[in-house]
């Protein structure tokens, strides 16, 4: 018998919705997994005629910092382990590293840095400040403006700027 969870799932999986930051973090032919529900899921649908406040943004910003911070904790705390990144991680760093450029854009850079510093020092107080001094410092290298470039590439967001 299917329960409303599992119609929801089911219905999940055959829904993919097409935003400006997922165009390479869709489905996959050749996977049976791929469906994020904030990234290309229904969840990831963009809303015509809303207009955020600044105020919105920031809580959107702060959002998006928390889930690719602590995300990329799990990744890097897998991939010290050996294991690899799952197909949900990923799509979720991506999109959310991507969300905070678009605000960045809008916002100004001090005030996204500043929501990113606020999570990485929660993050610290949670878990960090349990690891060796070298490994944290290795985690800020992947969290850092230079790291986040890596997931952030393929965001034309420069070209943007100009129209």
């Amino acid at each position: 018998m299917i329960n409303e969870t599992m119609a929801r799932k089911i219905a999940e999986r055959n829904t993919e919705c097409r935003n400006a930051d997922n165009y390479d973090l869709l489905l996959r032919e050749e996977l049976s997994i791929g469906t994020v529900w904030e990234v290309n899921g229904p969840g990831g649908e963009e809303i015509q005629g809303f207009v955020p406040t600044r105020n919105e943004l920031l809580e959107l910003a702060t959002r998006w910092a928390s889930l690719a911070i602590r995300r990329s904790f799990v990744v890097w705390a897998n991939a010290v382990g050996g294991n690899h990144t799952i197909s949900i991680d990923w799509r979720q760093i991506c999109f959310a590293w991507r969300r905070l450029e678009r605000i960045r854009i809008l916002v100004g850079n001090d005030a996204v840095d500043d929501l990113i510093d606020e999570q990485l020092g929660e993050l610290y107080q949670a878990h960090g400040c349990r690891c060796k001094s070298l490994d944290w410092d290795d985690f800020l290298h992947h969290v850092n403006r230079d790291g986040q470039k890596e997931w952030i590439a393929p965001l034309n967001i420069r070209a943007e700027r100009k129209l």
